[in-house]
């Protein structure tokens, strides 16, 4: 079943004509506006008015539009993460939980997507049916993407070493540390533990390298040991900052008050 929306003017029609060839999905009213060098600022700010008003452009956030096919059925939605680098204001890339789904380490598909960004804000959107979680990190934290083509699109992605750590850093965007230890013993086979170990350091947490190191040898990954030198002086880190800091025990090896039994650490083995 096709939308029905209303019909396009002549300088409407131009546009999402030249916005199909060009194969803009996400429009940038300042960025696209070279494309239309026939057009003056009036026309231009008009047309993209009452095509938002006629539903062929839905805003994202100011002066950004989510371009509607013409052809698009109904329900029709465009891919988050295109939406998630058009509502990102820095420098950007999908992390945390929203990756490890993305990358297939966690079966659990969250209708939220989780975009670190180098300044401004953390903040929250909501667009269509989906809600976007904007988590500023530090300059030196900021670190660790790749592009990958979506939909011929390019869009920022953490590289599977870096979402793992940015959700055991930031454990409430991570889905849980649960959650997190699944996605890094299926990661076993996908990534490099020695760039895994190198970015740890590199984010400059002791509390991170403890957590990391202990998990490591727990899911038996190799240079957990690499992470030794990095514990820090901090006298109280629990594995788990969202969960209540009553200790099963104390893992000296990793100075890591262990608040999660092994037991439900592991649990999801059993339908593994």
């Amino acid at each position: 079943m096709h939308t029905v929306r209303p019909s396009v003017g002549s300088i409407e029609g131009h546009i999402l004509s030249t916005l199909a060839l060009e194969d803009v999905a996400i429009l940038d009213v300042a960025q696209h506006r070279d494309i239309f060098p026939d057009l003056d600022d009036t026309a231009w700010r008009h047309a993209i008015e009452r095509l938002a008003v006629k539903g062929w452009l839905e805003p994202i956030r100011r002066g950004r539009y989510l371009v509607v096919p013409r052809a698009g059925v109904m329900g029709w939605e465009e891919h988050p993460f295109l939406v998630a680098a058009a509502i990102a204001t820095h420098d950007y890339y999908v992390s945390f939980w929203s990756a490890l789904a993305h990358y297939g380490l966690t079966e659990q598909r969250p209708r939220v997507v989780y975009v670190a960004q180098s300044q401004g804000r953390s903040v929250e959107h909501r667009f269509k049916h989906w809600r976007y979680c904007v988590v500023r990190l530090s300059p030196k934290r900021f670190f660790g993407r790749r592009e990958e083509m979506i939909r011929n699109h390019l869009v920022w992605l953490g590289e599977p070493e870096k979402a793992l750590l940015d959700s055991l850093y930031r454990e409430r965007y991570g889905g849980g540390i649960i959650e997190i230890v699944k996605a890094l013993a299926r990661a076993a086979e996908r990534i490099d533990t020695t760039r895994l170990t190198d970015y740890a350091v590199r984010m400059d947490s002791a509390a991170l390298c403890r957590r990391l190191g202990y998990l490591m040898e727990m899911v038996g990954l190799p240079d957990a040991e690499r992470l030794q030198p990095h514990l820090g002086r901090t006298p109280q880190v629990y594995l788990s900052r969202l969960l209540p800091k009553q200790p099963t025990f104390f893992d000296k090896r990793w100075r890591l008050y262990v608040n999660v039994t092994q037991e439900d650490l592991l649990s999801w083995r059993e339908t593994w």
